[in-house]
């Protein structure tokens, strides 16, 4: 269609996990200000639950983005038993 926008796929994912014994629980407050910055220039938003122990997590974006960020996140040694 001539003039129509194209669509980006978007994606989620969906995980938890748990603090790294080894990390301090006031660390997530500079996670939390990283991800912001990072998913805001990169077209993601979603949701962070942390209880103290285990993380909750809800993303979405452009499909590519997503992917990008979920190869990253099992490899960030501040959370463990990554499950998704």
């Amino acid at each position: 269609m001539k003039g129509a926008a194209m669509s980006t796929p978007l994606s989620f994912f969906l995980y938890s996990s748990r603090l790294a014994p080894d990390c301090d629980p006031t660390e997530v407050g500079n996670i939390v200000k990283v991800a912001r910055e990072f998913n805001a220039s990169h077209g993601i938003t979603g949701i962070l639950v942390f209880d103290g122990e285990r993380f909750t997590q809800y993303i979405e974006g452009p499909a590519s983005e997503v992917d990008a960020l979920v190869a990253k996140l099992p490899k960030d040694s501040r959370h463990t038993d990554f499950l998704h």
